[in-house]
C-alpha cells in the first residue's frame, strides 16, 4: 500500500514537467552572408506569435534563449538532431519546431527558400516538415504560411490561413525587420535605435512600442515608459505583461487611478496575487475602501508572502482593527524579524496609535510587487481572443 502511494507521488510530481509545451529556434541561415541572420530570427518570431494567438503554449524567446547562452551554442547555424533536443530539454520543451532558409539572388530578384521540422522530444520522433518558396519582399506572406502549417500539424482542425492573417495586422517590411533587429540587439542603447525607428515607420508594429516601453520602465522613466506602453493593442500577445508594466509606471509617478484601472482591468484576465496586491495598493493610495479586500485576495492565494501579509496589516491598521493588524506584523517579523518598518507598525498597534488627521507621505507604506507574475508571462504568450475564439483539441499524432 505504501509503496503504491509512493509511486501515486512520484507520477503526480513528474506529470508537470511533460505538459505539452512548444520552443521555437531560430532558423538556420544557409546563405552564407550574415546579414540574413535577422530572417532566422524572424521566422521564429512569426511562428511563435501565430502559436500564442492561438493559446498553445510556448517557450518564450528569453528561456530559448537562456538556453542556447546554458549550452553554448550559436544561434542561426546548422543544428543535429541531438542539438534540436537539448535545446528542447534545457528550455522545458515538448517540441521543436526549427528549420533553414536560403536567399538566392538573380537577375535583380531575391529569393527566399525555407525547409521547417517538427520534433518530438517526449516520443524522440520527427514530425511533419515544410517547404516554401517565394520572393524575399513577400516575406511577410510567407512566414504567415509556414506559421499556419506548423500550427496545422500541432493542432488539427485550427483556423484557416485567412483567418489566421486577419489576427495579424499587416506591418511594413522594413519596420519589421528593424524590429527584429532589435530584438537580436546586444545593448539596450541598440534594441532602443532599433525599436524607436520600427516604431517610427509602422504604427501597426505593437510589439516594437512594448518593449519600448519596457526598456524605458527598466531604465525608471516612468512617464516616457507609459507614453509607448499605452499603445500597445489590445490583440497583442504582450498586452497583458504591457498593462502590468503600465500601472507599475502610473504607480511610481504618482497616478493612482490610472495605475489601479491597469491593475483592475488585468485582474480580470489574470488574477494574479501580484495583480491584486499593485490594485490594492493603488487603491490605498486613493484611501478607496477597497484596498483591504484586493490586498485580502493576494494572501489568500500566496499565505505565505510577507508584502501581502504587511500589506493587510497596514490596511486593517488604517480602519482602527489593531489587533487584527498586529497579528499580520508579527508573522512579518516571524519571517523577516530586521523588518523595522513592520516593527513600528506592530508597537502602533499595541499603543493603538492610528493614523493622523492628515497622513504624511512617510505613513504611505503600501509594499508593491515589481517583477512580473508567472502567470502574466503566460498570458502574454497567448493572444487575449474571446472565448468562442479559442479552440484546444487533443495533442497531434504524427505518422
Amino acid at each position: 500500500m505504501h509503496r503504491r502511494f509512493g509511486l501515486v507521488l512520484m507520477l503526480c510530481s513528474v506529470a508537470p514537467l511533460w505538459a505539452e509545451r512548444i520552443v521555437i529556434l531560430p532558423f538556420c541561415n544557409r546563405s552564407g552572408l550574415a546579414a540574413y541572420d535577422w530572417i532566422g530570427e524572424s521566422l521564429a518570431e512569426s511562428i511563435r506569435e501565430a502559436l500564442g494567438r492561438a493559446s498553445v503554449a510556448v517557450v518564450s524567446r528569453d528561456q530559448r534563449e537562456a538556453a542556447y547562452e546554458g549550452l553554448g551554442l550559436g544561434r542561426f547555424r546548422p543544428l543535429t538532431k541531438a542539438t534540436v533536443w537539448k535545446l528542447s530539454e534545457a528550455s522545458g520543451a515538448t517540441t521543436a519546431v526549427f528549420g533553414s532558409f536560403r536567399v538566392q539572388s538573380a537577375s535583380g530578384t531575391s529569393t527566399l527558400e525555407l525547409e521547417a521540422q517538427i520534433l518530438d522530444r517526449v516520443e524522440w520522433r520527427n514530425g511533419p516538415s515544410f517547404q516554401l518558396q517565394g520572393a524575399l519582399d513577400e516575406l511577410g506572406r510567407l512566414q504567415d504560411e509556414l506559421a499556419w502549417r506548423v500550427l496545422r500539424a500541432l493542432r488539427p482542425g485550427g483556423p484557416d490561413l485567412e483567418r489566421l492573417r486577419a489576427r495579424r495586422r499587416p506591418v511594413r517590411l522594413d519596420a519589421w525587420e528593424q524590429y527584429i533587429r532589435g530584438l537580436l540587439a546586444e545593448t539596450a542603447e541598440q534594441q532602443h535605435r532599433y525599436f524607436a525607428q520600427a516604431a517610427r515607420l509602422d504604427e501597426n508594429l505593437s510589439q516594437a512600442r512594448f518593449l519600448l516601453g519596457k526598456l524605458l520602465w527598466r531604465k525608471k522613466e516612468c512617464r516616457v515608459a507609459a507614453g509607448w506602453l499605452e499603445q500597445v493593442r489590445r490583440d497583442d500577445i504582450h498586452y497583458p505583461e504591457a498593462t502590468y508594466l503600465l500601472g507599475l509606471c502610473a504607480y511610481q509617478a504618482g497616478d493612482y487611478e490610472k495605475a489601479a484601472l491597469s491593475f483592475q482591468t488585468l485582474s480580470r484576465s489574470t488574477p494574479a496575487p501580484e495583480v491584486w496586491n499593485n490594485l490594492g495598493a493603488s487603491q490605498s493610495r486613493l484611501n478607496l475602501p477597497e484596498a483591504l479586500d484586493s490586498f485580502r485576495k493576494a494572501l489568500e492565494a500566496s499565505p505565505q508572502d510577507s508584502v501581502y501579509r504587511f500589506n493587510v496589516g497596514y490596511a486593517l491598521w488604517r480602519r482602527g482593527a489593531y489587533e487584527a493588524a498586529a497579528e499580520m506584523f508579527r508573522a512579518v517579523l516571524r519571517a523577516q524579524p530586521q523588518d523595522a518598518i513592520a516593527m513600528t507598525m506592530l508597537g502602533r498597534c499595541l499603543r493603538r496609535s492610528g493614523p493622523g488627521r492628515v497622513e504624511s507621505r512617510a505613513e504611505a507604506l503600501e509594499r508593491l510587487k515589481h517583477n512580473l507574475p508567472a502567470a502574466l508571462t503566460e498570458a502574454s504568450a497567448r493572444a487575449q481572443m474571446p472565448a468562442s475564439a479559442q479552440w484546444r483539441p487533443p495533442r497531434a499524432h504524427y505518422n
